[in-house]
């Protein structure tokens, strides 16, 4: 039974100790760099899975940089979230920006292509500003770097434009300005806005973009999609774990500490009298001639030095 509890106490140490590794794990999309979004991220609530959206109080998601693909569920709870009211914020480029368009849709298309604009660079050609237009106005303009253009289906407005002196650079060719670099379509009692650059909500952007945010969400907590990032399963369960603690109330967290400990000194060797008196007897016949009162002495300090002894 002992041995029993011992491997079972092993395997929870041993999966407290990954979850610790893990929750010092530092993400490159949550690093502290210029291009790191560990400004968004402290400000926001993380989601490991979609289905999650719907119990939430978020009424923002950001999917920032996405690497994969969603699967049919995921995309289920993610309409299911937009149609109820939510806002889901999709900042990316490439096939994984449009297998969510496509998944939740939306009719628009990230373009395959580099813009850059001579009118509306702001501290390098990579770089455009482009002023936010209503209904989502929220004072200032879009900073984005090497953005793609968005192609616009039925139901999409643009949401920022490039200048007309814009061009658009691909190993197909050329487009001439304007371009959309965001894009927008409600669905159901909520929308979609698609920024076509994954840097859109990074640290050295976040405070020109993060004001559209703080529109979005109109004081309401926005919410960051971890579930679309490739991470590590041991981080993704720390964050997970980290979240259902946060929620749990001191009235049920105390006796769940009071227990685990109680467990623990209940099971935790003891030592058994009857083989200290053994040890002693047979120390008095090893040494018949020793002093009794230094005998005890010895056995003590032995058991004390090395620990408790099990019958």
């Amino acid at each position: 039974m002992r041995a029993s509890i011992a491997a079972l106490l092993g395997i929870v140490i041993g999966l407290a100790v990954s979850l610790l590794a893990a929750s010092r794990y530092v993400p490159p999309q949550l690093s502290n760099s210029w291009g790191g979004m560990s400004l968004l991220a402290s400000q926001a609530i993380p989601v490991t899975a979609p289905v999650d959206l719907l119990e939430g109080p978020c009424r923002v998601l950001v999917i920032a940089a996405p690497q994969l693909v969603p699967s049919s569920d995921d995309l289920a709870y993610l309409r299911e979230f937009v149609q109820l009211g939510g806002v889901i914020v999709i900042a990316s480029s490439g096939h994984v920006a449009n297998a969510y368009l496509n998944g939740l849709g939306v009719n628009v298309t990230v373009l395959n292509y580099t813009v850059l604009d001579p009118l509306l660079a702001l501290n390098s050609s990579g770089e455009v500003s482009a002023t936010i237009r209503p209904p989502f106005n929220a004072s200032g303009s879009l900073v984005l770097v090497s953005p793609s253009p968005l192609l616009l289906g039925d139901g999409s407005k643009p949401l920022a434009v490039s200048s007309p002196l814009a061009v658009a650079n691909s190993s197909h060719g050329n487009l001439t300005g304007p371009f959309s670099l965001a894009a927008y379509e409600r669905v159901g009692e909520g929308a979609v806005i698609v920024i076509g650059s994954p840097y859109a909500f990074i640290n050295g952007l976040l405070p020109y973009n993060g004001r559209l945010l703080t529109n979005l969400s109109n004081g309401s907590k926005t919410c960051l999609a971890y579930f679309a990032w490739a991470l590590p399963p041991a981080y993704r369960l720390s964050l997970s774990l980290r979240r259902l603690l946060s929620t749990m109330s001191p009235t049920i967290m105390t006796p769940l500490a009071a227990a685990a400990l109680g467990v623990a000194a209940y099971y935790y060797p003891r030592r058994n009298p009857g083989k200290a008196s053994e040890e002693l007897d047979e120390a008095r016949h090893r040494l018949p001639m020793a002093d009794e009162a230094l005998l005890e002495r010895l056995v003590k300090e032995r058991a004390e030095n090395l620990g408790p002894s099990q019958g």
